[in-house]
């Protein structure tokens, strides 16, 4: 919420000609990376060009949020890609004998192995409980769960991109790609040093070379001339 916050202003801010969304994620969750893709077209309804530019890596939330960016780029070396929801780990601890930490952090053994009770209404309410494993049910729900995401994954991603959804599904998976392939299965527009990146917007709004300067997030409220 707090980049949304920052695209908003830059939005609302006349100065402000264009964005650079410097991007280095391993991933996250949908709601962050729906708030900054909310960001992101209120920046282009205002006139505005957002050049997406990443610095290492881009997964999985990298690609939900900066999938509607006029342009992205990836310097070298960088890894793109992982289309993909995961749920978990869900850890199931098998006759246990022994947990770490205790009274006065000593560890505790007994002979008789370590027994859990929970106190749980509805099913699945203990479901994080790593003394019983998980039920078949309970695995087929989460499992329903994470292809409805995945499916509004893929939605959202073909919808800006020029990714191809079968093969999204068939061929790509949830796998990362190094530059080249990224570009041309369509996860990016190209691989550009950070340098080249901000020329190439410097071009895109008109400015001359001593016309422009870029400004940091925190300095977005005022102007930067």
């Amino acid at each position: 919420y707090e980049v949304k916050e920052q695209l908003l202003k830059a939005a609302e801010n006349d100065d402000i000609k264009a964005v650079m969304l410097f991007v280095s994620t391993p991933g996250g969750s949908i709601i962050g990376s729906e708030a900054i893709h909310d960001g992101v077209l209120a920046v282009k309804e205002a006139g505005k060009p957002v050049i997406a530019h990443v610095d290492s890596l881009s997964a999985s939330r990298g690609g939900w949020s900066t999938a509607a960016a006029d342009q992205i780029f990836a310097d070298h070396g960088s890894l793109i890609g992982s289309v993909g929801v995961i749920f978990g780990n869900f850890f199931y601890f098998e006759d246990p004998v022994a947990l770490d930490g205790g009274l006065f952090g000593t560890g505790i053994t007994t002979r008789g192995g370590i027994k859990s009770t929970v106190i749980a209404a509805s099913e699945g309410k203990d479901l994080f409980n790593p003394f019983r494993p998980m039920t078949e049910r309970e695995k087929t729900l989460l499992e329903a769960s994470a292809k409805e995401f995945y499916e509004k994954f893929l939605d959202h991603v073909t919808a800006y991109r020029p990714l191809e959804r079968s093969a999204l599904i068939e061929q790509h998976g949830a796998m990362i790609y190094a530059n080249d392939l990224a570009e041309n299965y369509g996860y990016i527009d190209g691989t550009r040093t950070y340098q080249e990146t901000m020329r190439y917007i410097a071009n895109e709004i008109g400015a001359e070379d001593d016309d422009w300067k870029l400004i940091s997030a925190p300095e977005i409220e005022k102007s930067p001339f």
